[in-house]
Formats: C-alpha cells, structure tokens, sequence
C-alpha cells in the first residue's frame, strides 16, 4: 500500500510558488507590453476618425488647422499621445472635392526600456551602443501610422 500511495502522490505535484510567481512575472510583462501596442493602435484610430470627420465637415484649410489642437483634446488625445513629428508631417490640402487631411508618424515601443547612452539632444549611434543598450536597441518596435482621410 505505501508504494501505491506513494506513486499517486509523485503524479499529482502540482506548481510550487516560485514557479507560479514566474509564470506571473512572464504573464505581466506579456500583457503589460500589450498594452502599449493597444494603446498606440487606438490612438491611431481615434487621430483617423477625428480625420474623417474633418474631411466631412470642415471645407476650410485654415479652419482645420487652427481647430484640430481643440479637435485632439475634445477626443482624448494629448501631446503626449502623438509625437511631434505627427504636427511637423500634418499636410491640409484644399481641393474642389474638399479637404484632404494626412499625417505620418511612429510610435517606438521599448520592450526593455530606452536607450540610456544618448547626447545632449537625446540621439544615439547604434553601432556605438555598449551593454545594456545593445538588448535595448535590438528589443524596440516601431510603428509606423498614416491616418489619412479626404478627397480622393
């Protein structure tokens, strides 16, 4: 009998702690970076909508560009959330269809955080990256995003 019961309780060990609280750390990080890719794509269609619905409505170049800063905060979205390259690439073009309203921008997502070797400006040289940075650089995503909308 004591072998039987042993040889049952060899076949039901289940996780230890430091196991489940590995599991919970992968599970975290998984999600947590997730996250950061939900959040930029829905940014992204937010900034397309609200283009959308600037094509639609507004029939006036200088009219677009001077409400689209009211327009971004009446739908959430601070300048936190767009880059500003979003502004230095935002082209209104007037047409006799209408307006044409479209941007460019990226989003970069850091898996391991950013590169802590930068200059005064914040540039870096990824051939020049050293210990650390090097994981860094090599575990960061861009996104690339185009909202466009208008006459076509």
């Amino acid at each position: 009998m004591n072998v039987r019961n042993y040889q049952i309780a060899a076949s039901q060990r289940g996780f230890s702690l430091i196991s489940v609280l590995i599991w919970l750390v992968i599970i975290i990080f998984i999600v947590w970076h997730a996250l950061k890719f939900v959040n930029a794509f829905y940014i992204n269609s937010k900034v397309q909508t609200l283009f959308e619905g600037v094509a639609v409505n507004l029939h006036d170049e200088s009219k677009v560009r001077n409400s689209l800063p009211k327009l971004l905060s009446l739908n959430y979205i601070t300048s936190e959330d767009l880059p500003a390259q979003f502004f230095d690439e935002l082209q209104v073009i007037q047409h006799e269809q209408g307006i044409e309203v479209s941007s460019y921008y990226e989003k970069t997502i850091w898996v391991f955080g950013p590169v802590e070797a930068v200059d005064a400006q914040g540039d870096y040289d990824p051939k020049a990256l050293k210990g650390m940075d090097v994981l860094r650089y090599r575990a960061h995503i861009v996104l690339h995003f185009s909202p466009h909308a208008g006459a076509e």
